[in-house]
C-alpha cells in the first residue's frame, strides 16, 4: 500500500528525492515505534 501511495507521488510530482525521503521518514518512524514499545498500542488504535 505504500509503496504504491509513493510511487504515486513520484508520478504526481516528477521528482525521486521526495517520495525517497517520505519512505525513509516513515521507515525511521516504525523502527522507534518497535523499539520504544508503541507498536501494538498504534496497531490497536488503528485496526479497532
Amino acid at each position: 500500500m505504500t509503496g504504491t501511495l509513493f510511487g504515486l507521488l513520484f508520478v504526481m510530482t516528477g521528482r525521486f528525492r521526495l517520495p525517497m525521503a517520505v519512505h525513509a521518514a516513515y521507515d525511521v518512524v516504525a523502527v522507534l515505534l518497535i523499539y520504544w514499545g508503541f507498536e501494538e498500542r498504534v496497531a490497536h488504535r488503528i485496526l479497532r
